[in-house]
This record gives C-alpha cells, sequence and structure tokens, in this order.
C-alpha cells in the first residue's frame, strides 16, 4: 500500500512539474519575443502645439511588418469661442502606413487631411514585429492650440500599450508557478496525510 503511495506521488509531483515547466517556458518565451514598442512621436505624446500638423510620426523599438496599422481620430474640437464641441472619434487621416522615409521600417506616418481644427486628437496603433509576428495594440494623444484635459492622462498617462493577448501569458506563468510550487509541496502535503 505504502509503495502504492509512492508511485502515484511521484506520478503527480511529474506530471506537475512538465505542465509547471510547460507553462513557464510558453509565458517565458512570450516575455522574450521581441515587440515593436512605442519609442517616440512626432507631434510628441501627450504635448500641446500651436497649430494642426500635416503628418503624424510615430517610431517603435522593432521593424514593422507591413501589416501594422496606424490612425488618427478627433475627439474634441476648440470652437472660436473656446468652448469644446465633443465629437464621434472619426479619422482625420487622407493615408498612412510605414513610413517611406524611414530606412530601419521602424516608424509609421498618416498623412492628415488639410485645415484641420484645433482641439484633442488620438493617435491609435495596432503593430505587427517584422519576422516576429508579434502583436502590440496602443495609443497616445495630442492637443491643438488647448491643454490636454486632466480626465485622459488620470489613467493611463500619455501612453497605453498593451501586448496581444498579455492576460493569457501572465496567466500562464502565475499557473506555471503555482504547479511547480504543488510538486516541491506534495510530498509534505502527503506526509501530513500519513499521520
Amino acid at each position: 500500500m505504502a509503495s502504492e503511495r509512492k508511485i502515484i506521488l511521484l506520478i503527480s509531483r511529474a506530471l506537475l512539474f512538465f505542465f509547471g515547466a510547460a507553462l513557464l517556458l510558453f509565458g517565458g518565451v512570450s516575455i522574450l519575443v521581441p515587440r515593436a514598442n512605442f519609442v517616440s512621436s512626432t507631434p510628441p505624446a501627450g504635448s500641446t502645439i500651436a497649430e494642426p500638423p500635416t503628418t503624424v510620426i510615430v517610431n517603435f523599438s522593432n521593424k514593422l511588418s507591413s501589416e501594422s496599422q496606424i490612425d488618427v481620430v478627433s475627439t474634441i474640437r476648440l470652437l472660436p469661442s473656446r468652448e469644446v464641441d465633443y465629437l464621434d472619434g472619426s479619422s482625420v487621416m487622407i493615408s498612412s502606413g510605414l513610413n517611406p522615409d524611414d530606412p530601419s521600417g521602424r516608424s509609421m506616418r498618416a498623412q492628415l487631411r488639410p485645415g484641420l481644427h484645433k482641439g484633442l486628437y488620438f493617435v491609435n496603433w495596432r503593430t505587427k514585429s517584422a519576422g516576429w509576428r508579434s502583436i502590440t495594440y496602443g495609443k497616445t494623444h495630442f492637443a491643438v492650440g488647448m491643454p490636454v484635459p486632466e480626465y485622459i492622462t488620470q489613467d493611463s498617462g500619455t501612453i497605453w500599450e498593451r501586448n496581444y493577448n498579455y492576460r493569457g501569458r501572465r496567466a500562464a506563468l502565475i499557473g506555471g508557478v503555482v504547479m511547480m510550487a504543488l510538486a516541491f509541496a506534495l510530498p509534505m502535503i502527503g506526509r501530513g496525510k500519513q499521520r
């Protein structure tokens, strides 16, 4: 009977170690995969500028796939009376894509419509890194002729960025740690039950 318990304990520990290691490997590798994360932008993230720009450029940490996307939307229009008009967040671009002036392939450029109003603009992106194909989502903002409202920066600051499926990868790391801890603790649990 004791030898059967030992065999069951060994098999249980081996399975916990195996699955824990697999989860840690999956979660760990996803952390190490190169991603195209935000580095800088023109206009600068969270800045206030005097006049609407004609182009928006966003620079990233790694080379981008041609499938990467950028969009610039208007959410607030500043009226001549200095009152604000809240908009539906429609795109204000003529065209966008990889920046042809960047030989490194690490930036995207959006050409904006002429005659844009003063107000608040958001820059949204979905990058896919070249080679590794890892996906990152993000957004930032800039204001024209008005300060950025405080409630905009209160929660996430000037830049918000997330990796695709980051919750699943975080859960894999936590699950792996828990399984490995159980594998180490199983002999002690078994001894406690024998008493």
